[in-house]
């Protein structure tokens, strides 16, 4: 591996503290450089950063960091890996594919779909009721979207002064598969850690579209309910598409967004990243400045190249 290469990994890997995906290492280091934090940048195509770590780690070299899961493949520092690997209990070990593995697929769905930026809330470092109180509360991904960030600053600014600033907050729970069985508990599901949100999405990537029951089952449920439904489409993801649109509610869950906040340490970052990012679009800077309380989204190439990799089990193809 090249000198100027690991440079610029292990910095990421300084800065992260904790295991990162092999595929968020272009973002993670364009926030660096952005910030006047390293100095130079990767020369390789986003879409192929990952490539020389993952062949390194292939080839067994002698590197100054592990590979700490192999689903989605992450690496860290020795010093930070290992208390990860501690920290993680046997359910969170992913063996076969996860529903955590479609969360990058969802954050390119949400981003391009809606402007949305999304995070990942970790259930396993929130904090756990007793006698199953905190159960289906955290969702699995949240989001947001700033519908004002392109306003004329004028019309910006008085809608900051008179009136609600159109910024959307999602909720998003996420399953590999659904038929008919598991309807009502996903969708339940779904409801139940979704009601603070102004809108919130069932996100699945195995649905028979084809089986009426099951389809009938779903509208009656969002007639009744609003949760919407996306298909992810894992073979070709243009073809992903949102079934049912979620219906949007006036009012955030003001009670839910503080237990969710004072429970998971990801919202409570998440929700300090829209301030961050609100103040961010005031200063006209929003374009310029990334937060790495949000999830990384990766280009049409890259996320095809994770799609290979992590969800179909394929080698990646030489760079």
């Amino acid at each position: 591996m090249k000198k100027d290469y690991l440079d610029i990994v292990l910095a990421v890997l300084k800065e992260a503290k904790a295991p990162v995906s092999i595929h968020a290492l272009y973002s993670r280091a364009q926030e660096l450089y952005s910030a006047g934090k390293i100095s130079q940048m990767f020369s390789t195509a986003e879409d192929g950063t990952y490539y020389p770590v993952w062949l390194a780690l292939k080839n067994k070299e002698d590197l100054p960091f592990v590979q700490v899961s192999q689903r989605p493949i992450t690496i860290a520092l020795k010093e930070y890996a290992l208390n990860a690997k501690s920290s993680t209990p046997a359910y969170g070990r992913i063996e076969t594919h996860h529903e955590r593995l479609l969360h990058p697929l969802l954050a390119h769905f949400a981003y391009t779909k809606w402007g949305a930026h999304t995070k990942t809330i970790y259930h396993e470092k929130a904090l756990k009721g007793t006698k199953g109180k905190n159960s289906w509360l955290y969702p699995d991904m949240v989001g947001a979207s700033f519908t004002y960030q392109n306003f004329e600053p004028t019309l910006r600014q008085f809608v900051e002064n008179f009136g609600n600033l159109p910024l959307k907050l999602f909720s998003f729970e996420l399953k590999k598969e659904m038929d008919l069985s598991h309807c009502r508990e996903y969708y339940f599901q779904a409801i139940s850690n979704s009601s603070w949100a102004h809108e919130g999405y069932l996100v699945v990537e195995k649905i028979n579209t084809q089986d009426s029951d099951l389809m009938d089952l779903l509208k009656r449920l969002h007639t009744s309910f609003g949760i919407g439904v996306v298909l992810l489409n894992v073979q070709d993801m243009q073809k992903s598409q949102v079934l049912l649109n979620a219906k949007f509610k006036e009012n955030l869950d003001h009670a839910m967004l503080g237990e969710l906040s004072q429970n998971s340490p990801d919202f409570k970052d998440f929700l300090n990243a829209l301030t961050l990012y609100h103040e961010a679009i005031k200063a006209h800077m929003s374009e310029q400045t990334n937060f790495q309380a949000f999830d990384s989204v990766l280009d049409k190439a890259a996320l095809q190249n994770y799609i290979s990799m992590e969800i179909l089990q394929q080698a990646p193809k030489e760079l």
